[in-house]
């Protein structure tokens, strides 16, 4: 075969092949659209089917109830029927609820609580250490009780119970076991019994002496007074021109 002929059935049969590959393809590109639009028809022609209501026992496309008319109606125009509301209200609060766990609460991981009030704070109006208690000065006791009439016996002990001058001494007596010194007066003052009362109260808190009512007769009024193992009762009781009272103490002699 001459090469001219040949070469002209060679490209006729190249030509062929691409005249058949061409249309091999433009076949298989219809067949494909094809199917999409038949799938597209089908989601649009027949719509899924609605599950019957299971409050009024109807279809979508049914009669409903009065009920449903009268609720579901509402819910449908206004947004407020009664499922429809809930949804709602279902749908905010679960967005809530989001909100707030995405939000740092107190109760959230690494949030750490604010730390107790310290519970050692010093008592309101504590401005510095207490004072020191004053010493106390117990002689020792005579060897033998003392007792006097009228006036205050040689050993009495004033450091501990001083008797005003304006007081005056009815008796008085001093008397030791060797361990704890015991004193007693009884006197009359012109002052009334909340004064005389009130200057014995002060003084024996300046010795440190804590203040704590005690018990009296009728007409009386009474108030003991206590230092580590150290007593003191202080007694008064009205009468015409002022007050009559009793001082009684018992100190310790080996403090």
């Amino acid at each position: 075969m001459p090469r001219v002929v040949r070469g002209r059935v060679m490209l006729a049969v190249l030509v062929g092949a691409a005249a058949g590959l061409a249309l091999f393809l433009w076949f298989r590109a219809a067949d494909a659209d094809g199917a999409v639009g038949d799938t597209a028809t089908a989601s649009v022609e027949t719509p899924a089917e609605a599950p019957d209501d299971p409050v009024s026992g109807s279809t979508p496309g049914g009669t409903g109830s009065t009920a449903d008319d009268e609720t579901g109606g509402a819910g449908g125009d206004g947004g407020i029927g009664g499922r429809g509301d809930t949804g709602g209200q279902s749908e905010a609060r679960g967005s809530g609820d989001a909100e707030d766990g995405d939000g740092a609460g107190a109760n959230s991981p690494g949030i750490e609580m604010a730390p107790d009030a310290d519970r050692s704070e010093r008592p309101p109006g504590a401005v510095g250490p207490l004072p020191r208690t004053p010493a106390l000065d117990v002689p020792e006791g005579p060897d033998a009780p003392e007792s006097a009439v009228d006036a205050l016996v040689d050993n009495f002990p004033t450091q501990l119970i001083d008797v005003a001058a304006s007081s005056t001494v009815l008796s008085s007596s001093v008397s030791s076991d060797g361990h704890r010194l015991h004193v007693s007066v009884e006197a009359t003052d012109t002052r009334s019994v909340a004064e005389v009362m009130e200057r014995y109260t002060s003084a024996l808190r300046e010795l440190g002496f804590t203040a704590t009512p005690a018990n009296a007769t009728a007409g009386s009024t009474a108030t003991s007074y206590s230092r580590d193992g150290h007593s003191v009762v202080v007694s008064a009781r009205p009468q015409t021109g002022g007050t009559r009272f009793t001082v009684v103490g018992s100190f310790d002699e080996t403090s």
